[in-house]
């Protein structure tokens, strides 16, 4: 384990790693609940991603590029079977890169489960120019009111968003609009 995986439900005779990629400004106890679901059949031992600049990483200045965090992620994973990977929205961008990697260096993971989010080959959002949500707040807060994850109450309160935004922008500007590489040959199957 380091600084950018959790085990919050050590498995210690699992058979494989399940590696959880949060979403865009989300952090690894996001995924705590699934976590604890997935140790209790005692089968994977899931490791939940921690992205600097978020919960217990705070302090530390955020990823700038989508590579910087599957660069760290697969540096800590342990040799052996390649691990399952899970991954939600931007998770589901990061997850999906991860396993084009670790296909290239010869270790087909055992599984790549995505929601969330378009298929990688397709644009996203929709369209040829950055999103306006990507460098505007407004566009932003907009943007999360239409994905309807957060309460408008909070969105309406100009305290939050001045604790959230600065918090929300560094991630999803980190956010690819598409993948970065080819398709591995397994992803039609």
């Amino acid at each position: 384990m380091g600084d950018w995986t959790r085990r919050f439900h050590p498995v210690p005779r699992a058979r494989m790693k399940l590696i959880c990629f949060p979403h865009a400004g989300g952090s690894a106890s996001a995924h705590h609940q699934l976590s604890a679901a997935v140790a209790a059949h005692g089968v994977m031992e899931p490791w939940v991603v921690q992205y600097p600049g978020r919960h217990v990483r705070f302090g530390e200045p955020f990823a700038e590029r989508l590579d910087e965090i599957v660069d760290a992620v697969l540096a800590e994973l342990p040799d052996g079977p390649a691990p399952a990977l899970f991954g939600h929205s931007m998770g589901a961008v990061l997850a999906f890169e991860t396993a084009r990697r670790l296909e290239e260096a010869g270790r087909t993971p055992a599984a790549l489960v995505v929601a969330g989010r378009e298929a990688p080959e397709r644009p996203w959002p929709p369209g040829d120019e950055r999103p306006a949500w990507l460098s505007d707040d407004t566009a932003l807060v907009d943007e999360m009111r239409r994905l309807s994850g957060t309460a408008q109450e909070l969105l309406d309160d100009p305290e939050f968003l001045s604790l959230v935004l600065p918090r929300c922008a560094p991630t999803t500007g980190c956010s690819p609009t598409t993948s970065t590489g080819p398709l591995p040959r397994w992803s039609a199957r």
